[in-house]
């Protein structure tokens, strides 16, 4: 960010993000990656099955609604 004093342009400042700005983005990038991964797998392996109108995915073990 740069500052300046608005009578006398010459006056400025310049004031550089933190380190630890970096390293929030860093953590919002990679938890944004992984919950569209998770999404996409969830997407992936799921669909409806019409024999018993339920909702299916595909890391469970199938079990059959009397």
């Amino acid at each position: 960010m740069v500052r300046y004093k608005p009578t006398d342009p010459n006056v400025s400042v310049f004031a550089p993000g933190s380190p630890l700005g970096i390293v929030l983005e860093l953590f919002y990038g990679l938890g944004s990656l992984l919950l569209s991964a998770l999404m996409t797998m969830l997407c992936v392996t799921s669909y409806r099955d019409p024999a018993n109108n339920i909702w299916k995915f595909g890391w469970r073990p199938n079990r059959r609604v009397p």
